[in-house]
């Protein structure tokens, strides 16, 4: 996460207590070296995204999500990655690229691990935010795109694996 130049920022135990409700995490850019102010100018909100509500990992399910709120913003939002093929059937599929299943399996072919991610605006109330079924936010998503990722062999690994091959061992690589 810190190669992302991002920060996470968890509430603590007082900080739920003293409002008697669960506080959000926040995740920001990490703040600049140097603020500059000028007093005339209108100013955006800081990007500061409030995660209210995470459905964790399911492996059944081949995803999770997150329900948050962009800081200023009237309106939750979705965002769900998992298993490429699970995220683009609860897309709409006119955000679905039609070059979709090529893609993947050209970077499954090369080695690479791959994730998709989906997303959905949500128009619900605090509460019903906290209180609804992933199911019923699971879906309708629009497609973003894949995340392509890389998991390199440790230097001694391919050694270690050529050994076992000589020694006539059957070698599975579980990631």
């Amino acid at each position: 996460f810190e190669s992302t130049g991002w920060t996470l920022d968890e509430p603590g135990l007082d900080d739920t207590n003293k409002y008697d409700m669960m506080m959000p995490s926040v995740v920001r850019p990490s703040a600049p070296d140097v603020v500059i102010s000028n007093e005339n100018v209108e100013t955006e909100p800081p990007l500061e995204l409030g995660i209210l509500r995470q459905f964790p990992f399911s492996s059944s399910l081949q995803r999770m999500s997150v329900i948050t709120r962009r800081l200023g913003a009237p309106n939750f939002e979705l965002y769900c990655k998992g298993s490429p093929e699970m995220i683009a059937s609860l897309s709409q599929p006119e955000t679905v690229p039609s070059n979709f299943s090529e893609q993947l399996l050209q970077y499954t072919y090369q080695g690479y691990r791959v994730l998709a991610l989906g997303w959905r605006p949500l128009r619900l109330s605090y509460r019903k935010a906290q209180q609804i079924n992933r199911d019923e936010v699971e879906c309708n998503l629009e497609f973003l795109g894949l995340l392509v990722m890389e998991n390199r062999l440790k230097s001694e690994t391919t050694p270690i694996i050529s050994q076992l091959h000589m020694a006539k061992i059957r070698t599975i690589m579980v990631t």
